[in-house]
Formats: structure tokens, C-alpha cells, sequence
């Protein structure tokens, strides 16, 4: 057959298969393997290309996945038996069958469809339509030849969809919050234990915390943002007298005055972010992933609450004093909260459903205390 002719056969069928459902009232669109149904008739999304045969007698299945919602991981699979069926039209995307026994009374479903060969028994036939009241979870008896199978994603949104998602990342740094802290008391300290003349050492430690965010894509460009995250910054800091502060002989003083700093941060933050979040449609459209990766910038408002818990003890020596007795305690403040803003550069990678990412901000604040700070967290992000 010419290609011409074979272009005429399919706008025949086409036009005859559209003037049929115009007429007949039971006519049906379907979605999944099963495009259309007239009268006896049915086109399946499945043809020469799958190793389809004109003229071939199959046994149809369909099967319908059953998946996790949102992150839709496979749980099982259900396995309905349609009928024996006859091929009596074959392209090369799509193939025309004829029912030749009927199991199955509703209307078929599912994301995969499966034909298995079968010889042409009519009596065979009719016995699988009797006994077929519990679907089989396997295939009928084969004759040798292998079964064709055809999965079909299916999107379940459309293009025009804009995700949520929520996202959770690890934050280092923050020092800067830490560091006046510790400054601030060691200033007090010095003034008014040592007289001004101390001597001191500290040391930081970058503990970080944690930040849980929620997001919706607003446009293929633009997403909005807020997250609230808990961070804890831990410092120390030694103090002692310094050599030249010569104590009065036979007067108390303090020797050296050590405190171990617990700094909690409450962070909260409004972002709007700019980057390629169309990357994340592919697995709700069930298009094909291009490009995974994306840079992303951001801007936006920052507020952080400020808790401090302090450890001290302190050592408090008479000159001449064989055993200077030593003093513990422990204190918590509230320093209150602070406005500021910030900026983001972070760089994202899409894989089904979620979303892998690593970023660099800067952060600065609406008060001399605390000076601006560079945080790099890494985190992950679950679309619904």
C-alpha cells in the first residue's frame, strides 16, 4: 500500500469513526489506552509499533497503578480482564479491534495495557466470560507467544498547575549573632570586675540549625516563600585578671570569670525568588525533563528572635588563699528581636517530585549589634 492510500485509508476511518459517534447516543471518549468506543468497536492507543498484528485475536487487560499521593511512589497494581478481542485495523500509534467476548461490564481504565495472543475459540471465549467474576491477577493460560505490554504516564495536572512545596534545609553560620554577644558581656565584665584591665579569650562554634519552609510557584519564573528556622550558636569565653590589675592586699577578688553561651535564634522570612520553576511542572504534566538544574536569586525580609543562656563559674581568691572557693550559676535573656533583609543565590536540581538545593545568602540587620552574615545551607524541597 502507497503512502498515499494509506493516508486515505486513515481519513476514512477517521471520518467514518466521527460520523458513527455523531449517531450512536452510547459513543464514549476515554481517556488511557482507550481512545474511542462505537458500537462493538474500540480504538486502543497501542498499534504496529508494539508489535501489534492485523487480523490478531488477543486477550485485553488493563492494569491501574496505584501510587503514594504526592510523592507517588508505586504501591500495587489491580489487573482487569476486558475480553477476547480482534484486530481488524492496525497503524502504526493506534490499532481498531472488534470485541469478540466481553468480560469486564464497566468501562475499561488504567495506565497500562496488556494483549496477550491467543488462538481464535469462540466456546473459550464464552467460558472466560462466565468465570470471570473475580478479576485474574495473572494473564490466561499462553500459547508461547510473548505478551505485549504498553505503559502510559498520565499527567495528573495540567500546564497551567503552580505547585506547593515544602522545603527543609540546614543552616551553618549565624556567628555574627553570637560573636556581640559574647563582646558585649566580656565588656561588662571587664569594666566592672577586673577595672578595666582584663584579659580574655573566646572561642565560636558554627552549630547551625535547621529551616522549614513552605512555597507556591506563583509563575514559571517567580515563587514566594516563608520559612521560619531554629538555629544555635555556641560560644565561650575565658576571663582572668590581668597582670596589671594588682588586687588589694587581703581583698576579695575575682580571679578569673569563665561562661559557656548557648545562643538561640528564632528565624523567620518572607523571599521572593526568581529562577526556571517551570523544571518542576515535568513531573505533574508527565512532559519530559529538559534541563534539570537552575540557578535561583532571591530577596526578601528577615526578623530573627534572640535567646541567651549563659553557664559561668567564677573564681573567687583572697591573696594568700590556699583554697579559692568557686562560684557557679546559670542566667537566660531575652534579647529581643530584630528586623533586617536579605538576599539569596542558590542553585536548584529537579528530580521526580522533588527538589535538591544548595545556597549562599547574605543577611544584614536594622541595628548596630549585629553585623551582616553569609549563611550557606543545603537542603530539599517535596512538590505537591
Amino acid at each position: 500500500m502507497s503512502g498515499r492510500q494509506k493516508l486515505f485509508t486513515s481519513l476514512v476511518l477517521i471520518f467514518v469513526f466521527s460520523f458513527l459517534s455523531a449517531e450512536d447516543p452510547f459513543a464514549q471518549e476515554h481517556k488511557d489506552f482507550l481512545l474511542k468506543k462505537v458500537g462493538n468497536l474500540y480504538i486502543l492507543n497501542v498499534g504496529a509499533n508494539d508489535n501489534i498484528k492485523l487480523h490478531g485475536v488477543y486477550n485485553l487487560y488493563f492494569e491501574k497503578v496505584k501510587r503514594i499521593p504526592l510523592i507517588r511512589i508505586k504501591l500495587k497494581s489491580e489487573r482487569k480482564f476486558f475480553g477476547a478481542v480482534q484486530v481488524t485495523q492496525v497503524f502504526p500509534q493506534y490499532a481498531v479491534v472488534r470485541v469478540l467476548s466481553r468480560a469486564m461490564k464497566e468501562e475499561p481504565s488504567g495506565n497500562r495495557i496488556i494483549l496477550i495472543h491467543k488462538p481464535l475459540d469462540k466456546k473459550k471465549d464464552e467460558k472466560d466470560v462466565k468465570t470471570a467474576k473475580d478479576l485474574p491477577k495473572s494473564p490466561l493460560a499462553d500459547t508461547g507467544h510473548a505478551e505485549i505490554t504498553k505503559d502510559l504516564d498520565l499527567p495528573y495536572k495540567d500546564a497551567s498547575y503552580r505547585p506547593f512545596s515544602l522545603s527543609v534545609n540546614y543552616i551553618r553560620q549565624f556567628d555574627q549573632i553570637a560573636r556581640p554577644i559574647t563582646e558585649s558581656v566580656y565588656d561588662q565584665i571587664r569594666d566592672g570586675v577586673y577595672n578595666g584591665v582584663g584579659a580574655d579569650t573566646s572561642s565560636f562554634s558554627s552549630v547551625g540549625g535547621f529551616r522549614f519552609s513552605i512555597s507556591k510557584m506563583i509563575s514559571r519564573y517567580l515563587t514566594v516563600e516563608a520559612g521560619i528556622g531554629f538555629i544555635t550558636q555556641n560560644s565561650s569565653l575565658q576571663t582572668g585578671r590581668g597582670p596589671d590589675n594588682i588586687p588589694v592586699f587581703g581583698v576579695k577578688h575575682v580571679e578569673n570569670w569563665n561562661i559557656d553561651f548557648k545562643n538561640k535564634i528564632q528565624l523567620l522570612n518572607i523571599t521572593l525568588y526568581a529562577s526556571r520553576f517551570s523544571k518542576a511542572l515535568p513531573y505533574f504534566t508527565g512532559e519530559e525533563y529538559g534541563r534539570r538544574h537552575s540557578p535561583r536569586f532571591g530577596i526578601g525580609v528577615n526578623y530573627a528572635k534572640v535567646n541567651v543562656e549563659m553557664d559561668w563559674n567564677a573564681m573567687i581568691n583572697r591573696v594568700f588563699s590556699t583554697q579559692p572557693p568557686e562560684m557557679t550559676g546559670s542566667e537566660k535573656s531575652d534579647m529581643g528581636g530584630y528586623w533586617g533583609i536579605h538576599s539569596v543565590l542558590g542553585y536548584d536540581y529537579y528530580i521526580q517530585g522533588f527538589r535538591l538545593f544548595a545556597e549562599m545568602s547574605y543577611y544584614t540587620w536594622f541595628t548596630d549589634k549585629f553585623k551582616s552574615d553569609l549563611p550557606f545551607s543545603l537542603g530539599f524541597s517535596i512538590m505537591f
